[in-house]
């Protein structure tokens, strides 16, 4: 056998080289977990939103007449409430905006009937202090103008403002996510102030 062939025997039973260890698979594991962190912040849209609320309020107090007498010697039953709120996050726990609402309650008793209307108006911050990838749940603060109307006294009309507890879960369909929100909605409109307690599903649409 001549000295080349048999070099080339040699070189050609050798062995390839193995990878260096844990190369590739650290370099598939990296893009992979890439990978589902993008498509997790993907699923949560970031931006301008629109929320629309419909739910129950009941009155906590009575309310001031316009015309000074004492507050009315009947309760409102529990009303409807709804409304539109918009709002832009500037992070993914804080969102600032403005909010409207609508309610309605019947009066009861007897005599003169008087059922509240109330309209609200203002400017809201929402902040989470707690959440999971899709779970959010916070607070919510807002500041307003309102007027009250019962169809027999005077519109009244002053500062009113909003708080509450809100839990949020952001859906697998982009764009959406549903809530439910606890708090009171207040009128600060002649003495003694109007309070309600609320809850009010919501539906969000984020642009």
């Amino acid at each position: 056998m001549s000295p080349i062939l048999f070099a080339f025997v040699l070189v050609s039973a050798e062995p390839a080289s193995a990878p260096a260890e844990g190369g590739d698979s650290d370099i598939a594991s990296g893009l992979q977990s890439e990978g589902v962190q993008k498509a997790k912040y993907s699923e949560i849209e970031r931006g301008f939103s629109l929320r629309l609320p419909i739910g129950m309020l009941a009155y906590l107090t009575q309310v001031q007449a316009a015309n000074g007498s004492p507050p009315f010697s009947k309760q409102y039953l529990p009303g409807l409430l709804i409304g539109a709120e918009l709002a832009y996050d500037v992070l993914p726990i804080l969102d600032i905006g403005g909010f409207f609402y609508f309610s309605n309650a019947q009066g009861t008793g007897t005599g003169v009937i008087r059922d509240m209307n109330t309209i609200m108006g203002g400017l809201m911050v929402h902040l989470s202090f707690f959440h999971t990838d899709r779970v959010y749940l916070g607070a919510k603060v807002g500041v307003g103008y309102g007027m009250q109307d019962t169809n027999v006294e005077r519109l009244q009309h002053g500062l009113g403002i909003i708080g509450g507890l809100t839990l949020e879960y952001y859906t697998r369909i982009r764009h959406f996510s549903v809530a439910i929100d606890a708090g009171v909605l207040a009128w600060l409109v002649p003495i003694p102030i109007s309070v309600a307690l609320a809850v009010i599903p919501a539906v969000r649409y984020t642009f």
